[in-house]
């Protein structure tokens, strides 16, 4: 199974590093994509790193930080944390995966 999640909300952050840790446990769940977008972008930045690492460094989950949301609030790729890709437009990122047969779970 593959699973897409998108946090697009600065107080889902918490939820989303437990969520998604949990989620990449479970055996028949092969991959897993987390966009993180719009005020969820505060979740992938080197701040975060000591929560964000965890999930970094589970080779199920790839994490993605929204282009869009990086621009509207000023951030560059020195403020991601480590490991944390870039999704251009989270959007597309979002449909390319739901095309490709990722089920959608937004928090």
């Amino acid at each position: 199974m593959k699973i897409l999640f998108q946090i697009s909300e600065s107080e889902k952050i918490p939820l989303s590093y437990l969520a998604i840790s949990n989620m990449a446990k479970m055996n028949d769940v092969e991959d897993i994509v987390a966009v993180y977008s719009e005020t969820g972008i505060f979740g992938v930045l080197k701040s975060e790193s000591e929560n964000i690492n965890n999930l970094l460094g589970n080779h199920k989950i790839n994490v993605y930080a929204c282009g869009v949301a990086m621009k509207s609030n000023n951030l560059s790729d020195a403020d991601l944390a480590p490991g944390v890709k870039i999704a251009p437009v989270s959007f597309y990122e979002i449909a390319k995966r739901q095309k490709d047969g990722y089920i959608y779970l937004r928090l």
